[in-house]
Formats: structure tokens, C-alpha cells, sequence
């Protein structure tokens, strides 16, 4: 039981976080709840139980990975660490218990429909209960941005500072999804709310093992996080000391390398039991491998990875301008001035703040010598930090004593807040609205007992569909490293199926191979996309769907793959 005193203890600490801190994060946690059940499967069949979102690994990733460990298994999903599956398989846990309790839960069992009399329900539930974590995690990025912006330059600057991360385009989506960013992000931010502590009254211990532990967190969630943490031991060695703390906490004093070594204790342990390295070592290592491989392939001027860049000159450039595009993205190219602007007076003003400044710089070339991707859940960490110094350039602007400076500051900040509004408002609405359930309504009133469907590309995308209706896949699909055949040859094959088992009808819609504005699966021959356009190929479309934008005069930024409300057609025989 808790006791009088640990109570009081939270009570005390629960008083002394700032009001904007905490209402803030309440607002961020309802607003990213709005649409929080975008994207979970409508599990009819076997091959419906993965969600929309590109590795959104829910519902049954983080349960296939806890199967995995305890009994290994073939193949496992090597994408990531553990730490975000042990997190998500506890918030599970409370919901599987009231299956077994009532009788819905039969044993575990690896084929459809796992052991659960009703997989529809219990998947629905299980992908919404794992997006409400990304929904938490999310709504503590804001309160730690809150809290940092206030920390260094005062209240104004940090609620500023909380809504413009509150707001971000890449932290409303991820924020609803079940991939691990949100997570990694929540321990990265809290990380450097302790190291911005840390800057200010030097590392103690009980700070450094919490820094220690959240970068633990961090890296055992996504080991690209490290690029937002490796400057952190040189900043903190390299900070100006203080006479009145010089005895405890300068970098010559015992003091100090207890609290470091604390830290790196903490770090070690929290990593090797998050990451998987103490519990399942066979599986961390082979993730490692697959790592190497990736960036090995990624290096090859022949990937066909969309957001790959190899390491030549062309690809430098290329890796450059696809950064900066991401970036303004992500923050508003007004955004992007003041945060410039921001770190600019920083460095002018000799401020503590300056250490802030470094990591997103560090972090951007860490990705340019090690990952070569340019995606903008990747740049995600850069983007948070820099919002900060976009905060601060605003609130210095708006107090300045110039009129024309005080006009800037609200023009350019406005035009920031007001873009990042918008852009929220439509991605919220076309996740609400996404172009899949009205196709799955239609698919509904016109399929039957024999209906079949034919489609291209990962049948995870496919619109909600009825346990009686057949999805066929009308050519092979091996995802993204892989360069389908689109000659004359596959055309007739794909006819000669159809031809053989005539299907009721046939569904094209981009996916995550569809880059470079490609309106259907990389997989469709796009001389077979334009026969079922034009009809030549015996077709007609019959049905078309995609939801407008709510607020159109604001263009939209696109995520990494076209994920939320795709283009859809549907085509019948004629």
C-alpha cells in the first residue's frame, strides 16, 4: 500500500509543476484521443489484422513479439527494439485478463482467429487501447516542451513552446498511431528537460540517473534517438561553472563523475532490459544485423528505397534538399526563420540555452552519417527541438521595444500557429473521415457470400470488408526494397487470372510503394492502370473515393507514405 508519506510526496510534487505545464498536456491528450481509432484493422480474415499505419505494428506485433521470446520462432519482426512492445504489452495486459475472466480468450494459439471467439471486437479494442499510448506519450512531449520552454526563457515562451509542438504536423499523426515514435519521442523530450535542469544547476545524482534512465528509454525504444543524446556528456562537461555550485557539481569534483557514473549505470540497465539485450540477446543481436544490412542497402546507389540516398555527391545533394523540404514540413517555413532567429539570439546573448541549440544540429548530422533516410518521423526529434528557439524568437520579438520588431513577432508567429492549426485540423479530419470507410460501406451494400475482390499491394490497406468477401491479390508483392515486373508479360498474367476467376470487382490505391505521387501500388503495371481507367481492359470504374480537405486554401504537407485518406478506385467488369 502507499503510504502517508509517499502520498504526500506526490501530492508535493504533483503541486509544484506549473499550471500551463499540466493543462497543456490534458489538451494534447483530448485533442490527439480525437481520431485515435483511425487505422485499426476490421479483422474478417486472417489477412486483416494489421492496421493502416506503415509499421504500425498493432494490434498483434507487440503479442507476437512476447510469444517470440518466451518460444522463438522463424522471422521474427526485427524493425525495432523491445521496449516499446514490453510498454504496450502492459497497457494489453488488463484488457486480456478480462478476456480470460469472461471466457473469450481460449489459450494462445498463432493462426486466425488466435484463440478469441470474437477477433473482430478483441483486435478493434487491443489497436485502440495501443494507439491511446501513443496518445499519452504524445500528450507528455507537449508538457515536457512546456516545461523546457519555461525553464529557460519563462512562462510566455513555454506555453508558446507547447502549442507549437502541440500542433506539429508529424506529432498529431504520430500521436494516434501505434508505431513507436510517439514513445521515443516522449523519453527523448523528458531527456532533455533533465538535461536542460542539469545545464542550469549542474548534474547531480539523483538528475543523472534520471537522464540516465530516460535515455535508456530512448534508445531501447529507437536506437535513431541516440543522435539527440550524443553531445549531452560533452555540454554538461563543458558547462560554465558557478562559484556557488563549483563544489558540487563542476566536472573536477567527485561529485560530479558519482552523479555521471549513476547516470551511465542507470542508462545500461534501463537499455539492456528495454531493448531486449538482458531478456532475449538471440533476438537483439539478429535486430542489430538487420540494422546493418539496412544501412548497408541504403548506401547502394541501386536501392529502390524512396528516401534513400547514397553516399555520392548527387545523393548529398539529394539528402539535403529532401532534409530542408521535410523540415519546413514539418515546422512551416516561417518556422524554420525563427527558429533560426531563435538560436541566433541565443548565441548572441551568451544564453544557457546555447547547449539546446546543439542537439538538433548534432541530431540532423548523426542521421546524414549513419541512416541516409530522409523521413519526417526521422527528422521528428530535430523538428521539437527547433520549435523551441521559433518560441523564444517570437516572445524576445514581441517584448522588443521596436514597433516594427513587436509586428514581425506577430505576423510570423501567427502565420506559424495559424498554418500548424490548419494543417491539424484537416489531417484530423481526413483520419475521421478517411477515404476507407466510406469505400468499406459501399463494398458492403454491393458484395456478397461470392464476391471477390481484386487488389494490388499489401492487403492491409484494403477498405474494412465483410468476413464472406475474397480478397485476392492480382500479382505478387514484396513491399518496398523490391522492383515489381510491369511488362506486357505481367499484364497478360494478371488478365489470364482475371479471365480464369472472374472477380467482382477490382481496387487500386496508392500504398507505401506508391512514391513520387504514383496514384496506385508500384506493384500495377501502369499500363494495366490506364487500360482500367480508359476501359479497354473490360472495366469500368465504378466507384471513386477520397475525402476533400476540410480547410483547402492551406496546402498539405505529406507524411512519408500516403497513408490517410488514399485515392480510391473501384472498377467492375463489364
Amino acid at each position: 500500500m502507499i503510504s502517508a508519506w509517499q502520498t504526500s510526496r506526490l501530492h508535493s510534487w504533483l503541486r509544484s509543476v506549473p499550471t500551463e505545464v499540466v493543462l497543456l498536456t490534458v489538451c494534447a491528450g483530448l485533442f490527439y484521443a480525437v481520431g485515435a481509432w483511425w487505422g485499426v484493422p476490421y479483422a474478417t480474415g486472417p489477412e486483416r489484422t494489421h492496421a493502416w499505419g506503415v509499421d504500425d505494428d498493432t494490434p498483434l506485433g507487440p503479442l507476437t513479439q512476447i510469444h517470440q521470446i518466451i518460444s522463438p520462432q522463424p522471422d521474427p519482426w526485427l524493425s525495432y527494439p523491445l521496449m516499446h512492445t514490453f510498454i504496450a504489452a502492459a497497457a494489453y495486459a488488463p484488457y486480456f485478463l478480462g478476456l480470460v475472466v469472461t471466457g473469450q480468450f481460449a489459450g494462445v494459439s498463432a493462426s486466425y482467429p488466435f484463440g478469441l471467439t470474437d477477433p473482430v471486437a478483441a483486435l478493434r479494442t487491443l489497436s485502440i487501447i495501443a494507439h491511446l499510448l501513443s496518445v499519452v506519450m504524445g500528450a507528455v512531449v507537449v508538457g515536457a516542451a512546456t516545461w523546457i520552454g519555461r525553464a529557460l526563457w519563462g512562462r510566455d515562451t513555454g506555453v508558446l513552446y507547447g502549442v507549437l509542438v502541440l500542433l506539429s504536423f508529424p506529432l498529431v499523426y504520430y500521436a494516434r498511431v501505434g508505431n513507436v515514435d510517439a514513445t521515443a519521442s516522449a523519453f527523448s523530450m523528458l531527456a532533455v528537460a533533465v538535461f536542460v535542469d542539469g545545464m542550469r544547476r549542474g548534474l547531480r545524482q539523483p538528475g543523472a540517473i534520471w537522464l540516465g534512465a530516460l535515455t535508456g528509454a530512448a534508445l531501447a525504444t529507437k536506437e535513431s534517438s541516440v543522435g539527440v543524446f550524443a553531445a549531452m556528456p560533452f555540454l554538461l562537461l563543458l558547462r560554465r561553472e558557478h562559484p556557488a555550485d563549483a563544489a558540487s557539481v563542476a566536472w573536477r569534483a567527485a561529485g560530479f563523475w558519482r552523479a555521471a557514473a549513476a547516470g551511465g549505470i542507470a542508462c545500461v540497465v534501463v537499455f539492456g532490459f528495454g531493448s531486449g539485450l538482458f531478456v532475449a540477446p538471440r533476438r537483439f543481436f539478429a535486430h542489430i544485423a538487420y540494422l546493418r544490412d539496412l544501412l548497408e542497402l541504403v548506401s547502394r546507389a541501386d536501392v529502390g528505397h524512396p528516401f534513400a540516398f547514397p553516399s555520392t555527391l548527387a545523393g548529398d545533394l539529394g539528402y539535403l534538399r529532401a532534409t530542408a523540404s521535410k523540415l519546413i514540413q514539418g515546422i512551416t517555413a516561417p518556422g524554420i526563420v525563427l527558429a533560426a532567429v531563435g538560436i541566433g539570439l541565443v548565441w548572441r546573448n551568451r544564453s544557457q540555452a546555447r547547449a539546446l541549440s546543439v542537439l538538433p544540429v548534432v541530431y540532423v548530422l548523426y542521421l546524414y552519417f549513419s541512416y541516409r533516410l530522409v523521413q519526417i518521423r526521422y527528422l521528428m526529434p530535430a523538428m521539437l527541438l527547433l520549435l523551441a528557439f521559433a518560441a523564444h524568437a517570437v516572445v524576445m520579438m514581441a517584448r522588443a521595444p521596436n514597433l516594427r520588431w513587436r509586428v514581425v513577432a506577430i505576423l510570423l508567429g501567427g502565420a506559424v500557429i495559424l498554418q500548424e492549426a490548419v494543417v491539424a485540423t484537416n489531417l484530423t479530419y481526413e483520419m475521421l473521415r478517411d477515404s476507407r470507410y466510406a469505400a468499406g460501406a459501399w463494398l458492403a451494400e454491393h458484395t456478397d457470400q461470392q464476391s471477390t475482390i481484386a487488389y494490388f499491394g499489401p492487403s492491409s490497406t484494403l477498405p474494412p470488408l465483410e468476413a464472406a468477401v475474397e480478397a485476392i491479390r492480382a500479382t505478387e508483392d514484396r513491399g518496398l526494397y523490391w522492383t515489381p515486373p510491369v511488362d506486357d508479360r505481367t499484364i497478360a498474367a494478371i488478365l489470364a487470372r482475371w479471365e480464369g476467376r472472374r472477380p467482382t470487382f477490382i481496387i487500386t490505391m496508392p500504398d507505401y510503394t506508391s512514391h513520387d505521387g504514383l496514384p496506385h501500388a508500384r506493384s500495377l503495371p501502369p499500363r494495366l492502370y490506364q487500360a482500367l481507367l480508359n476501359g479497354s481492359a473490360g472495366v469500368s470504374m465504378v466507384a471513386e473515393f477520397h475525402t476533400s480537405a476540410l480547410i483547402p486554401w492551406v496546402p498539405m504537407p505529406s507524411l512519408d507514405y500516403p497513408v490517410v485518406n488514399p485515392h480510391i478506385r473501384i472498377f467492375a467488369p463489364k
